[in-house]
């Protein structure tokens, strides 16, 4: 039996890999088709733009890998079915969920491969935008941002960031504590970054207590140089959307109390970052009993009943989710419904192939 899972695997992991390799480097070039005048106005250089897109690679892989992963699956199993070996398996006395295993298995690791991929890496797309930008001369002026150190707790919001000079405008920082009420608020005309710090100017300082009220008056000053501040000009580049955080921080900010459409923002994104790894182990689900099931005849309408449910899922899920963005129904019902239902369907679909 052991010979037959390393056999399976090989016929599923070596298409798989090329699959991976082939869709990345379409997505490269798609990109590189709509950022490359960008690119080359600014004079990016090629480390550069090697490391722009080693950033994004983890965010091309949670698009890619499941649908490559579908069109391996059934690659592998056509060509078992094509050449008789399943048939040669079955008469061997090996059941379909045996034979089923191996691809099971590899699912349930992409599964938690992608989990690990949104815990760890989500912030490299955020990155790559910073990169992006530090060397964009088109936007010299970046209005109203939100900007948010979830490490510090520095609640950021800027009227106007200067990129060119570093220069700040219309600054209010609240420093919070773990339990989300404020410990200070400091609000400032304008912030210079001079020699690695920043200089904030004509400054407000109103201190809380753990109940959030105000310790004493407002201290007004002049011009202070803010060491305590880890935040740097490249942070503010780009606004932290909530697809940048990884599902820890968002799981932070979904518990803190924020504008009804903030914080449903959150929700979703958090519901989606756990429940769309599972889309690789449903395409297993899906695709094994269909594929394995099939014969010369039928062998076309097989795959393109495989695909069809696969952009089905898609399909139903964009429309699930955009009814929680709407908050017509929860968040957790609008990114989880229809992967569990196709959990459970792909389940059917295995015990009904034995």
């Amino acid at each position: 039996m052991k010979i037959i899972n390393r056999h399976i695997f090989t016929n599923l992991l070596i298409p798989l890999v090329y699959l991976i390799i082939a869709f990345g480097l379409l997505f490269i070039i798609a990109d590189l088709l709509e950022n490359g005048v960008d690119f080359y106005k600014s004079n990016l250089s090629l480390m550069a733009i090697l490391k722009y897109y080693g950033l994004n690679l983890p965010s091309y892989l949670n698009v890619i890998v499941p649908v490559c992963l579908l069109l391996s699956t059934l690659y592998s199993l056509n060509k078992l079915n094509r050449y008789g070996e399943i048939t040669a398996m079955r008469a061997s006395g090996i059941s379909i969920s045996k034979i089923i295993k191996p691809y099971v298995i590899t699912g349930l690791f992409f599964t938690i491969a992608m989990l690990i991929n949104s815990e760890f890496f989500s912030n490299y797309a955020y990155k790559a935008e910073q990169l992006k930008r530090t060397n964009d001369d088109s936007s010299q002026i970046i209005k109203e941002i939100d900007y948010v150190n979830l490490d510090s707790r520095h609640y950021w919001y800027i009227e106007k960031f200067h990129t060119e000079s570093n220069m700040l405008e219309g600054i209010t920082l609240r420093k919070r504590r773990s339990d989300g009420s404020d410990t200070e608020k400091i609000s400032a005309e304008k912030a210079f970054w001079i020699d690695g710090f920043w200089w904030f100017q004509d400054i407000s300082s109103q201190l809380f207590d753990k109940k959030n009220s105000p310790i004493g008056i407002t201290k007004k000053i002049q011009v202070k140089e803010m060491r305590n501040l880890k935040e740097k000009p490249n942070d503010f580049l780009i606004k932290k959307q909530a697809i940048f955080l990884n599902i820890s921080e968002l799981f932070h900010l979904t518990n803190k109390k924020f504008e009804t459409n903030k914080n449903n923002n959150y929700l979703i994104t958090f519901h989606q970052k756990l429940s769309k790894p599972f889309i690789c182990l449903i395409v297993i689900l899906i695709s094994t009993p269909i594929a394995i099931n099939n014969n010369r005849k039928n062998s076309n309408l097989n795959i393109f009943l495989s695909l069809g449910l696969f952009f089905l899922y898609y399909c139903l899920i964009f429309f699930t989710e955009y009814l929680a963005k709407i908050q017509q129904i929860h968040p957790f019902l609008g990114c989880w419904s229809i992967t569990i239902l196709y959990i459970f369907i792909g389940i059917f679909l295995v015990k009904k192939s034995n």
